[in-house]
């Protein structure tokens, strides 16, 4: 049975099937219901469904609750940039599901921005502030370093649980200043300053800024090496 009640509603109350080749306009109609807790629509055969092409406010699901997108890519934009946000003040959160990761990906054209779209190029460029809090704060729950930075996978600089720093070594400085300016060491409080040297570690200073033995507590000789 399929009928026409007052010319605004149809009512079917024995139908199981409605089937039509030609295109179902709902003209004049601005709410399709259900007195059905589950509703299956377009669920099979339709491969390509395209639904709300001209919207362009589209509101789908209530205020609680879990919305299911079980296709493994997720497409944003059409014309332009694509924005994630949240209502009001709400917090936004990206959790993968049990041992899965979360991955930015980035590569030779591609950066990862933290702050804004302007950000200067990088693998991974943050720009912002917040406060006077650091601009990027890493705090290791673990007993592993707390900083490992490489180069093509080689180790060059390693910051550790305790908070000593490692550099590769090797270099024709280390540890330098840009430009002219100067390069100061200095211990905090009443600690010492202190270069340490065992039998198979010299401390090498330049020969030529301190060759004399006279009235000199530290000297070298023509290797470089230091001698008290």
């Amino acid at each position: 049975d399929l009928t026409l009640a007052g010319g605004n509603v149809i009512t079917a109350s024995s139908l199981d099937t409605f089937t039509t080749s030609a295109t179902l306009a709902l003209n004049g109609a601005s709410t399709i219901t259900t007195d059905q807790s589950t509703l299956n629509l377009f669920n099979t055969v339709a491969t390509t469904l395209n639904f709300g092409g001209a919207a362009t406010t589209l509101t789908i699901g209530g205020t609680t609750g879990t919305a299911a997108v079980r296709n493994p890519t997720l497409e944003l934009g059409g014309t332009g940039a694509a924005t994630i946000q949240t209502n009001s003040n709400d917090n936004l959160t990206i959790t993968p599901n049990g041992t899965g990761a979360l991955t930015l990906t980035s590569d030779f054209d591609t950066p990862v921005n933290i702050g804004t779209s302007a950000n200067t190029p990088g693998v991974l460029s943050v720009v912002g502030g917040f406060g006077s809090n650091a601009a990027l704060i890493v705090d290791q729950l673990n007993s592993g370093d707390i900083i490992a930075a490489s180069s093509s996978g080689t180790t060059r600089f390693t910051l550790s649980n305790a908070g000593v720093a490692s550099l590769v070594g090797g270099q024709t400085a280390d540890i330098t200043s840009l430009g002219n300016a100067n390069l100061t060491l200095s211990a905090g409080g009443t600690g010492d300053l202190r270069l340490l040297s065992d039998s198979d570690t010299d401390i090498i200073l330049p020969y030529s800024d301190f060759t004399s033995e006279d009235n000199s507590v530290l000297y070298t000789g023509a290797s470089g090496k230091l001698f008290a």
